[in-house]
């Protein structure tokens, strides 16, 4: 797992290197206009928090289980979704909801940027 800083760095390069993605040619209905992808890109900038290690239930790594898992925090949007760095098996990026049984893992995940704007 890399560390805290250079975990920060990359989710700054990330939202930096950020464009809207072109229409797919087999796209129905209307296209998000590209104020849409800036308006959330600005969103997550102020989310951003120094990142921070957090235990969260995982429903969905053993079927019929729930484990807790450490990932860590990336961005809190002050309502009821945090994004974190997942360094478990996909070493990829995963929203954390808040719940009354305490922060769970979604199965929403990949890119930084994609989560966040996922919400």
């Amino acid at each position: 797992m890399q560390d805290a800083n250079q975990l920060a760095q990359n989710v700054l390069r990330e939202i930096d290197a950020f464009r809207p993605p072109p229409r797919h040619p087999k796209q129905l209905g209307v296209a998000l206009p590209p104020e849409w992808f800036e308006a959330g890109v600005a969103e997550m900038r102020e989310a951003l928090v120094p990142p921070y290690p957090l235990q969260v239930l995982d429903y969905d790594s053993q079927p019929g289980a729930v484990i807790e898992r450490e990932v860590w925090i990336v961005a809190d949007d002050g309502d009821s979704t945090l994004l974190a760095f997942d360094p478990g098996p996909f070493n990829d990026f995963a929203l954390i909801w808040r719940h009354e049984k305490g922060p769970a893992l979604s199965n929403i995940r990949g890119d930084a940027v994609g989560c966040f704007l996922s919400r």
